[in-house]
Formats: structure tokens, C-alpha cells, sequence
């Protein structure tokens, strides 16, 4: 199998039923669908009760938080690849899994578009599949969505399960650490993949994020090296987007960075 789409919810019944009517619509059924309740009090477990002709897997029971939940989904899931969909969140039309089975590159992770719900979609023009040195500074100011990001099933092998000790920015620690300290590779999926929730935990708690984020800088040394270089350096980084040789200066740089770091 292809592909596990993983679905958290807690007492947001009527996100579930936008989740639950996208995933009926998709034109491949070429996935299996894992719903993770967080014992919720709402509709929520009659809806999923009510549609288990869809479902591959559910279970509904007090969690420790959001990445205690999509853990228990990643250990559910049978695919080569996983994407996380939780409720509210929706594929941006029928044909999303038929594109990426026929078009998805081989890579760990292969990471497509997003929008807010109500807001205007802005297209990337010219966009190609970014090298693990453009990530790194990607990764620096913003995180991959997980709305429209394909995980390979094996890089939570390779690199273990998303930390619970924190609320909001584990996705964003586990993509950086398997592409900057690990080997892990990205690619791009040109098309807006889903439409997400608008006023979703992220944009809620955008300060705590952020102060997560530099908590967990601090506590690796390989992250902390890079971040400050990026901190220090933002004409370098300007100049990466727009001049080819500034950009070949870095890789060299970074390709011997690789090679020579102290192991952690």
C-alpha cells in the first residue's frame, strides 16, 4: 500500500465531516484512512462509527496531546508513505492521490502546497525541488505543512516517533533533524494539495511555537551552529535566492560541514 492518511480529532465533529467527505470523494483509492479520537464528547465518535466502510483503522481514547495522537497513528500505519489530515482539513479537489502515485518522486520526504481556508491561493512560479542546503534555511523560519507534506513510512524507522514533551513545533524538530543532521531527502509536488482549517493551533499559538522551536535549538549543537549562522548571515542567505555562485560557495561549504561535524 501507498499511502496512510492519518486523521486526528478531538470534539471537532463538524471538521471531521469535511475530512470524512474529501477523503469519499478522492477518485484513487489507493490509501488506507487511520482516525485518531481523542475520547471526544461530541458527534465526533458516532461519525466515525457511522462510516467505517471508509475507515482502515480507529480508535478513540484519551491521548497526552497532539503528537501522542499522530504517534499512535504512525505505528497504525501499513503505507510507504504517510500524510497527516487531521479534521478540518481537506484535500484541495478529487485527483490529489491519483497525482501523487504517478507522480510523487522517491524521496523522504515529497511536499506539496497549502492554503488557508478563505484565503487566495499564491502560486510558486519556477518552482523546483529545493536542495538539502535551500532547506536548511527553509526550515530555519518556516516548517514544511504537514496538511501536504507525503512522509516516507521509514524515516520515523530511521529517526524515531515525534516528541511529546512538546506542544506544537515536534513535526518541525523531526523534518529539520532528519534533513540537517540526518541524510533524509525532499522533493516538491507542484500542486496545492490541501486546504487547511483556518485559525489552526499554529496560528493560535504561534509565541509558544516559536519559543519551542529556540528551546530546541539550544539542546542540539548541530542545530544551533546552523541557526546562528543563519542569524548572522542573512545577506548570504538573500543572496543564495538569487546568485548561483554565492549558491555554490555555500554547498561547498556545507557538503565539508557534513562530512567534518563532530557527531551528536
Amino acid at each position: 500500500m501507498l499511502l496512510s492518511i492519518i486523521t486526528i480529532n478531538r470534539n471537532n465533529a463538524p471538521g471531521l465531516q469535511k475530512t470524512l467527505e474529501s477523503i469519499k470523494l478522492q477518485s484513487s483509492h489507493n490509501f488506507e484512512w487511520i482516525v485518531i479520537d481523542g475520547a471526544s464528547t461530541d458527534e465526533s465518535v458516532a461519525l466515525i462509527e457511522n462510516n467505517l466502510q471508509y475507515i482502515s483503522y480507529r480508535i478513540s481514547e484519551p491521548d497526552q496531546g497532539i503528537y501522542s495522537a499522530m504517534n499512535k497513528g504512525v505505528l497504525a500505519a501499513r503505507g510507504e508513505y504517510l500524510l497527516f489530515l487531521n479534521s478540518g482539513d481537506y484535500f484541495a479537489d478529487r485527483q490529489i492521490v491519483d497525482y501523487f502515485d504517478k507522480n510523487h518522486e522517491p524521496t523522504d520526504f515529497v511536499v506539496g502546497e497549502v492554503v488557508v481556508e478563505g484565503e487566495e491561493r499564491k502560486r510558486k512560479k519556477g518552482w523546483t525541488s529545493p536542495s538539502p542546503e535551500e532547506e536548511v534555511f527553509n526550515l530555519c523560519v518556516s516548517a514544511f505543512p504537514h496538511q501536504a507534506m507525503f512522509i516516507r513510512r521509514d524515516v520515523f524507522n530511521q529517526y524515531g516517533l515525534y516528541r511529546e514533551d512538546k506542544r506544537i513545533a515536534s513535526d518541525w524538530y523531526h523534518t529539520t533533524n532528519a534533513l540537517i543532521k540526518g541524510t533524509a531527502s525532499v522533493s516538491h509536488l507542484p500542486i496545492l494539495v490541501s486546504i487547511c482549517e483556518k485559525g489552526g493551533i499554529s496560528a493560535r499559538f504561534s509565541r509558544e511555537m516559536y519559543q519551542e522551536r529556540k528551546d530546541l535549538i539550544r539542546e542540539n549543537p548541530y542545530f544551533a551552529v546552523l541557526f546562528e549562522f543563519y542569524s548572522n548571515n542573512r545577506e548570504i542567505v538573500t543572496a543564495l535566492k538569487s546568485n548561483s555562485f554565492v549558491f555554490f560557495l555555500f554547498r561547498v561549504y556545507f557538503y565539508f560541514y557534513r562530512k567534518l561535524k563532530a557527531p551528536f
